[in-house]
């Protein structure tokens, strides 16, 4: 795709440790071996104003999130989250536009965020992954959010696009959750 004389394409998972450093990443001397996490999630709203979001069954803190998953080694970041939104809540959906990206290079991870719409299917719990599946509002997001997911989703509430958020440290991360709830 082309836009306003700028080349676009897809970025491969491989391609993740590169666009992290860049984003300032310390990798201990092994800028080149980064070994980056990577992840991108699908914010999805209702008509009625609402967000999508799911919940972990079988693993880690069991926390409300937005559809998506980490991306696997030679795939787009887009083909990951679909089959990752097909995976957890058994829907196809259509990207509409970033929302935003989010860096830890402390943690040497890197997520996007997209808008998506929902194109076919009903979303539901896809066990044994997901134990729940729901809209909420944003007064009514569930308390169960770990700080970056609720970075994401009010950034979507906000209608951000293309937002680079760096957090340079799990109290970066924390204080820019603090500010934002005293706004």
């Amino acid at each position: 795709m082309r836009g306003r004389g700028m080349a676009c394409r897809l970025l491969l998972a491989e391609e993740i440790p590169g666009l992290l450093c860049s984003l300032g990443a310390r990798t201990r001397h092994r800028r080149r071996q980064l070994a980056a996490r990577s992840g991108c999630f699908t914010s999805r709203f209702a008509r009625t104003g609402k967000i999508f979001s799911r919940r972990h069954a079988n693993y880690g803190s069991r926390q409300w999130t937005t559809p998506g998953g980490r991306v696997d080694a030679g795939e787009s970041l887009l083909v990951a989250l679909e089959h990752e939104t097909l995976e957890e809540i058994a829907c196809d959906v259509r990207i509409e536009h970033l929302i935003g990206v989010y860096a830890k290079p402390y943690r040497d991870d890197l997520v996007l965020s997209f808008a998506a719409a929902l194109i076919r299917g009903t979303p539901q719990p896809c066990l044994p992954e997901i134990s729940e599946v729901s809209f909420f509002t944003r007064s009514g997001l569930p308390r169960n959010l770990a700080f970056n997911t609720r970075v994401r989703i009010d950034d979507a509430f906000d209608g951000h696009r293309g937002i680079v958020r760096v957090f340079n440290s799990a109290e970066s991360l924390v204080a820019h959750f603090c500010s934002q709830a005293d706004a």
